[in-house]
């Protein structure tokens, strides 16, 4: 589903701290420090995170219903959709998590980018931060 992003258009949306970092949950620290909450020190990601991370993987490796017509435009679009599927991906998991949308653009980027990177069938397939097995990814 990924084979026609953009890999650098998606990197460009990862503010370049983000990068960095070794693992997601310390990208999601470093990301709440600077943006959402500056000078505000976690000492674990807050729980919101598990169910961005969720929602992320309904969309990239279910046919979840709730994602079904941004897959379907981002399949119409193809390459150009780059930017505006990471928008439109952050705005879809706000609206389920209660995140601003500005939190999450750059994370989304960044789940998007690692997914990009390592491949759709091996993040799909590594257990969820639920500690559920992975999902086959969605073909086509």
């Amino acid at each position: 589903m990924l084979e026609d992003l953009d890999l650098e258009a998606v990197r460009n949306q990862i503010d370049p701290e983000l990068l960095k970092v070794q693992g997601d949950d310390a990208a999601l620290k470093l990301l709440l420090a600077r943006r959402a909450l500056p000078g505000v020190l976690f000492a674990a990601p807050p729980p919101f995170w598990n169910r961005v991370r969720e929602q992320f993987r309904l969309f990239l490796c279910t046919d979840d219903e709730h994602y079904r017509e941004l897959r379907k435009e981002y399949k119409q679009r193809g390459r150009e959709a780059t930017v505006g599927l990471v928008g439109a991906l952050a705005g879809y998991i706000a609206t389920i998590t209660g995140v601003a949308v500005g939190v999450l653009t750059s994370f989304i980027a960044l789940l998007l980018f690692t997914a990009m990177t390592i491949g759709v069938s091996a993040y799909c397939a590594a257990p969820s931060v639920a500690g559920v097995q992975g999902h086959e990814p969605l073909r086509g």
